[in-house]
């Protein structure tokens, strides 16, 4: 899949189960001050979370979506999710991972490795860190 400016204009982009510490809402508000569409999806207990994942890549093909890798939710062992999820929907969806900087090298790395190279995903790994200045885009 070929990513150039003109490809990611107008897709929706989804941050799944993000630690808002690291990720506070208030990114939420610049990112759409900048015109991106960009929508958080927490875990409740109406919907599991890989059914709607599922529904949100049938009604929004070609979305992307950053998945916080260090966040517990039931049913749900990200490595094995991210990698099924990139070899059914590869073509209709771009998948991220976010994670807590706080892991060692060696397992930033290891981390790294395996999404990157051996899942394949297209939307890289990006460690988090908390911050108290604000980030601009």
């Amino acid at each position: 899949m070929d990513l150039d400016d003109s490809s990611v204009v107008g897709r929706k982009t989804f941050f799944i189960a993000p630690d808002l510490t690291l990720f506070p809402e208030t990114f939420m508000e610049e990112y759409m001050t900048h015109g991106y569409e960009a929508y958080i999806i927490n875990d409740d207990r109406y919907c599991p979370m890989d059914r709607k994942i599922e529904q949100i890549i049938s009604m929004f093909p070609r979305s992307i979506f950053f998945f916080y890798v260090d966040a517990k939710i039931e049913g749900i062992e990200w490595q094995k999710f991210i990698y099924n999820l990139q070899r059914t929907h590869g073509e209709n969806a771009l998948l991220g991972v976010l994670y807590a900087k706080s892991r060692s090298e060696e397992e930033r790395k290891k981390l790294e490795k395996f999404y990157l190279f051996d899942v394949g995903i297209q939307c890289g790994c990006i460690g988090l860190d908390f911050q108290q200045k604000k980030i601009s885009l």
